[in-house]
């Protein structure tokens, strides 16, 4: 799962899945965000969006619980937030099957990634 949110982002932003229920990461695009972490006693315990490495994956699931209280309550849509001075654009949807998976999957790209596109397309016209 993780590789194909690795393709998915082409480089720009992060992409990751949660459990709806608890929060627990089900995959990330970053390669350097951990799925689990070995406690103490040597078992390997799940991690928690919220508690992800990657900060751009950390502060997007915060602001979603931030907003909606619990990973239950999030709602798909369109969101635009602000993490760390840089404005992202953030797409939340579901993924539900009749198996019992309950999935948030959420991509989280640099507002940069798409106006860069738009003003480079624009000066050729302009001129």
């Amino acid at each position: 799962i993780s590789s194909l949110l690795s393709n998915a982002t082409n480089g720009s932003g992060s992409a990751f899945i949660c459990e709806r229920k608890t929060g627990y990461l089900v995959g990330t695009s970053s390669p350097s965000a951990l799925l689990y972490e070995r406690g103490t006693d040597g078992s390997l315990y799940l991690v928690e969006a919220t508690k992800c490495s990657d900060h751009v994956i950390s502060k997007a699931s915060q602001w979603l619980l931030d907003q909606f209280s619990t990973y239950a309550q999030i709602e798909t849509g369109s969101y635009t937030i602000t993490i760390e001075s840089i404005d992202y654009f953030m797409v939340v949807s579901n993924f539900i099957d009749k198996e019992g998976i309950d999935w948030i999957l959420i991509q989280v790209k640099p507002e940069s990634y798409f106006l860069d596109s738009i003003r480079k397309a624009r000066i050729p016209s302009i001129v």
